[in-house]
């Protein structure tokens, strides 16, 4: 007689292991059908990271595969009410016309040698960022240092508040 289990003892280690697998898998597919039925939920924009003006995000790069710096940009976030009221003025025209007459033109007219301010939707339509830096490139991220460029933008949109760094990533 070997000093191994019996066949008894076997069948019996065999049944708990059965007993775990089978657990484990209800427990996994309760999991998958959890996350399967929060996937169906609409999800909730997730509120954005924010730095001060004068803390610089580091350049927004891929460090590993599916691993990235978060993008940020240096602006101010309207919701859309806002923007319509402060920056379009005119809420049946079109954002980009309203943004380019109302901003980019009166700005271009002033300060003539500055970059331009920029802006887009983020997340869902109904909040605006009005930017004039990101972390996207080294030139990008060098205009949040311009003191000159602060002021034009805060002069333009009629800010009294720095711009802050936001981040959606």
């Amino acid at each position: 007689m070997s000093g191994g289990p019996s066949r008894d003892e076997l069948k019996s280690l065999f049944a708990a292991a059965d007993q775990a697998v089978k657990a484990s898998a209800a427990t996994a597919s309760g999991q998958a059908s959890k996350s399967a039925s929060r996937s169906r939920q609409p999800r909730k924009p997730t509120p954005p990271k924010t730095l001060p003006r004068d803390e610089l995000p580091p350049l927004s790069i891929k460090l590993a595969e599916n691993t990235y710096t978060p993008f940020y940009r240096l602006g101010w976030i309207y919701t859309l009410r806002e923007f319509v009221e402060r920056v379009m003025k005119d809420p049946d025209a079109a954002r980009t016309t309203s943004f380019e007459n109302n901003v980019k033109k009166p700005f271009l007219a002033k300060y003539p040698r500055l970059p331009l301010p920029s802006f887009n939707l983020i997340g869902t339509t109904d909040t605006v960022i009005v930017y004039i830096a990101s972390n996207v490139n080294e030139y990008s991220l060098s205009k949040a240092r311009s003191q000159e460029l602060v002021d034009a933008a805060k002069d333009i949109l009629q800010q009294d508040e720095d711009p802050k760094w936001h981040s959606y990533g």
